[in-house]
């Protein structure tokens, strides 16, 4: 298994893909989700699951991919949501809406908003 942290961005009038790089950004993750925001893509949670599939780490990091600095930025989170990931994320005015997931074998059935 390989997990990614690469950042593709599609050009629809040039039907051309190209890879964003920055210097800081988000681990390696899948099952995450992402919603946007003014001019930035925030994305929250998600796992890592080991090459060798043994072990896996659920994330509750929040992360903010500023598309006018094509650059990535961690955002603290105190008393957010819990490690998860396969959850959903919505933005809802100036809130970002967060719903289920998993943390292991174990489901999510709450609901958090970030504001």
């Amino acid at each position: 298994v390989k997990v990614y942290n690469d950042l593709l961005m599609y050009r629809v009038d040039k039907d051309q893909w190209r890879s964003v790089s920055s210097e800081y950004c988000p681990a390696p993750r899948s099952s995450h989700q992402a919603a946007n925001y003014k001019s930035c893509m925030y994305i929250f949670g998600g796992e890592f699951t080991a090459p060798s599939q043994t072990s896996t780490f659920h994330f509750n990091d929040l992360w903010a991919f500023d598309f006018k600095k094509m650059e990535w930025h961690e955002h603290p989170v105190r008393n957010g949501p819990s490690p998860r990931s396969g959850h959903r994320m919505v933005t809802w005015k100036k809130n970002f809406l967060l719903f289920g997931g998993f943390h292991g074998a174990k489901a999510q059935v709450d609901m958090t908003y970030f504001n």
